[in-house]
């Protein structure tokens, strides 16, 4: 248990639905990164999937009518349309895509883009270890390892690489709308071209690159940038829980791993650096370590995790599909017991005060013989003696505490 509990959890205790889903945290930055420049383009999100990408559409959806900035995010036919769902509409306006990179060129006026990177290591595992291959009855750890063992052996002979994160910042996606990026789209490239390439449009075209690993950093830099000045608390999207991380992994596949990571984890902490540096030169003061804090408040969590996780299931595979019924009856279950621990705290809490003022009041009892009344203390001691001093203090002290 953390040591500032009190600090952290308890305080915190009285807050109310609105509070917990709709407080908003202010984003001042006493040495701000802030470029007006920006309300002027058009912004594209370039959202690498797996990279905690829906959370900041999440926030940005839920404050367009305070920021003043749209934000659409078109399907791959809408957005290599000839009527695209932003056509007619004026900066400032954010559009959020997968395969984003090149929408720049179907567009009239100044853009620019920004994106979100991730541990390369945590990206592959979540977007290559699919939770039906091991979530399964009978399955073993051992034979999960093997079996990625071999998908990591099978694309190293096939492709020689498998660099997911700089293959999205190298590649133009202008005319060809991708679903899923999986590692067939790697073959016939080569790591280096694709580094460079990335480097360059990153440098060329792109404001602003975060790191996953630090999000609420990131989430603060970006909306100083971009001149938003206040946030809401984020919310966890539809994850899989269940995966092994990537502090699970044997050590054989973890370097294994690094060497078809090699591109990705170069590029990875390029971007990590230049943030690091940003935040170096950044004063958020208090607010940012608030907002850090709160997001990491288990109860809090919980609850925001409740809040959006049946709707993002019910959306993704439908209302009344075997996924989110077990969901609900999974969540269910988790209220009904953290109601029991409540209640049986509750009741264990009672009974021991209960005890507690028993045992207070067979002392006070005991001490009846030294029944001072209305008097104070010290003429009580003058009349009884000095010898009784201490129990008549014990005594009206004891009253005191049952008053209280």
């Amino acid at each position: 248990m953390s040591k500032d509990f009190d600090r952290i959890y308890i305080r915190e205790s009285s807050k109310t639905k609105e509070e917990m889903i709709d407080r908003t945290y202010r984003v001042e930055n006493r040495n701000s990164l802030s470029d007006p420049d920006l309300h002027q383009k058009i912004l594209f999100f370039h959202h690498v999937g797996r990279t905690g990408g829906a959370c900041i559409n999440d926030i940005l959806v839920r404050m367009q009518e305070k920021t003043g900035i749209p934000l659409i995010i078109p399907n791959q036919e809408q957005a290599i349309s000839d009527n695209p769902p932003w056509a007619g509409t004026q900066p400032p306006l954010i559009i959020s895509a997968h395969h984003a990179f090149g929408l720049h060129e179907r567009i009239d006026g100044d853009s620019s883009y920004f994106s979100l990177m991730r541990d390369p290591h945590k990206h592959f595992l979540a977007k290559v270890l699919l939770w039906d291959e091991y979530k399964t009855e009978g399955n073993n750890m051992a034979g999960i390892w093997e079996r990625f063992e071999r998908k990591i052996d099978e694309v190293k002979d096939r492709i020689g690489h498998c660099n997911f994160q700089t293959y999205e910042h190298a590649t133009y996606f202008r005319d060809k709308p991708l679903p899923y990026i999986s590692a067939q789209n790697l073959e016939g490239t080569n790591p280096g071209d694709l580094f460079s390439r990335a480097v360059e449009n990153i440098d060329k075209r792109f404001f602003f690159v975060g790191v996953t690993e630090l999000f609420e950093e990131s989430l603060f830099v970006l909306f100083d940038m971009i001149g938003i000045r206040e946030t809401l608390m984020w919310r966890p999207g539809l994850y899989t829980y269940w995966r092994p991380s990537k502090d699970e992994l044997p050590i054989r596949i973890y370097r294994k791993m690094s060497a078809l990571l090699e591109t990705d984890l170069d590029l990875y902490h390029r971007n990590r650096q230049r943030l690091e540096d940003m935040l170096a030169r950044s004063d958020f003061g208090e607010e940012l370590i608030r907002y850090k804090t709160h997001a990491r408040n288990p109860y809090n969590r919980l609850y925001l995790e409740l809040s959006e996780r049946f709707t993002v299931a019910a959306n993704t595979f439908g209302p009344f599909s075997e996924i989110v019924e077990k969901e609900f009856t999974h969540s269910q279950a988790l209220i009904h017991n953290i109601g029991e621990l409540s209640r049986n705290f509750f009741k264990t809490r009672k009974e021991n005060k209960i005890l507690h003022s028993k045992i207070l009041h067979r002392i006070i009892a005991w001490l009846e013989k030294y029944d001072i009344g209305k008097e104070l203390w010290r003429d009580a001691i003058r009349k009884k003696g000095v010898s009784c001093a201490p129990a008549i203090l014990l005594k009206r002290f004891l009253l005191r505490l049952c008053n209280e």
